[in-house]
């Protein structure tokens, strides 16, 4: 998810910082082009950086992994509208 948005605002010229948290990267999104969850994105935030760059377990049940799933191919799709404007 952290690509397509980034993905977005270098579309909408919009610079930014190099960071993996989601809601830095929202918060720089006008207000018009939020993505779906919005702000609720940065749950997800432990994917871009533990599972990345941390040893360990992070166990997940089998309906967080469907949700989070849902949740990319949601973002997926906006930023693939984004960028055809």
């Amino acid at each position: 998810m952290e690509k397509y948005i980034k993905a977005v605002l270098v579309h909408l010229q919009i610079g930014f910082p190099a960071v993996h948290d989601l809601g830095i990267l929202v918060a720089l999104l006008p207000d018009d082009k939020m993505p779906p969850e919005g702000f609720g994105l940065t749950e997800l935030n432990p994917f871009a950086t533990v599972r990345r760059y941390e040893e360990g377990q992070m166990p997940l049940t089998t309906g967080e992994i469907e949700a989070s799933l849902a949740t990319a191919q949601k973002v997926a799709e906006w930023a693939k509208t984004q960028l055809s404007k």
